[in-house]
């Protein structure tokens, strides 16, 4: 209980890495797991500063890269799955008035409309557009989308964005701190890049698999 009430406290940079580096390195993928579970259930958690963390542990040899994105991506996914299952038991006002007090109406209603737009694979896109990565679960719990391509897209769509925050401050481990002054003062310029670099890795990958495939069929 004290571990937990300890990750809840630390909101400053500088108190969550000097506390990350005294943690065992099982409690830090712990702690990985535990911020991105609070930050998908609507929870406000700094969690880019995080992962942004988790890069610079991953730069000194602590962390396992492909691990901590795993593992992260597996915290977002439980706490996803926390409100698909909310929104599929229990009564829609009353769930919409519980969000209603920890986000706004026009992003609960920008996720509806993300959902109903683009259907299921909204759910994989939704991981890429702070905002709404979160409340997407919740148009998916009340449309009755299936419970295994919701895993999979909100995973599939989490290991991406998390990669990229992870892999961006692994590549600067030695400037941690630049890093994340620069991903705050520039906060929706470096979403948007971040989305569209996701978007293109994606693209990247799909055309390259279906090539290959069309490949074998010749």
């Amino acid at each position: 209980m004290e571990y937990l009430q300890s990750i809840l406290n630390l909101w400053s940079f500088d108190a969550l890495k000097a506390w990350l580096l005294a943690l065992p390195v099982y409690q830090v993928y712990a702690t990985v797991f535990f911020y991105m579970f609070l930050e998908s259930v609507v929870v406000v958690i700094p969690s880019e500063v995080l992962m942004v963390l988790s890069g610079y542990m991953v730069y000194i040899g602590k962390l396992n890269l492909i691990l901590v994105i795993a593992i992260s991506a597996l915290g977002n996914v439980a706490g996803s799955l926390v409100l698909f299952w909310a929104a599929r038991v229990l009564n829609r006002h009353r769930v919409v008035n519980l969000i209603l007090k920890v986000a706004k109406k026009e992003q609960l209603n920008r996720a509806e409309r993300f959902f109903k737009q683009r259907g299921r694979v909204a759910v994989f896109l939704a991981q890429l557009v702070p905002g709404i990565r979160t409340l997407i679960s919740l148009p998916a719990g009340f449309f009755g989308m299936p419970l295994l391509p919701f895993v999979l897209y909100t995973y599939t769509g989490a290991f991406l964005w998390n990669s990229i925050w992870i892999g961006l401050s692994y590549r600067f481990g030695g400037a941690t701190e630049w890093v994340l002054r620069v991903l705050s003062g520039y906060q929706h310029w470096v979403y948007a890049g971040l989305g569209a670099t996701a978007v293109l890795i994606t693209a990247y990958y799909l055309v390259k698999w279906l090539a290959s495939r069309k490949n074998n069929m010749a």
